[in-house]
């Protein structure tokens, strides 16, 4: 979405506006995955760390670090019986 918007003529992009987000603070973030993917905080701690470390090599080869939407879904795959590596 972000190349979208930086290919508009600056006459078009003039009309939009643009709110930032970033993620929120580990301690939030690990409350919004165990909820939300019904886990043991233990674990949403564990996979905000690795979220963090992957979003630490975003302008180091890596594109996009994990979203929380993806510690959530790989939540409920461990959550189901899915080993943690596979999810």
């Amino acid at each position: 979405y972000q190349s979208s918007a930086k290919d508009m003529k600056p006459s078009t992009r003039q009309r939009f506006a643009a709110l930032e987000f970033d993620y929120p603070d580990g301690a939030l973030e690990a409350e919004i995955v165990a909820h939300e993917a019904g886990v043991d905080p233990a674990l949403a701690a564990k996979l905000v760390a690795i979220a963090h470390c992957s979003r630490e090599l975003k302008h180091r080869g890596l594109d996009e670090g994990v979203s929380t939407r993806m510690l959530i879904y790989a939540g409920v795959l461990i959550r189901d019986g899915v080993a943690p590596r596979d999810s």
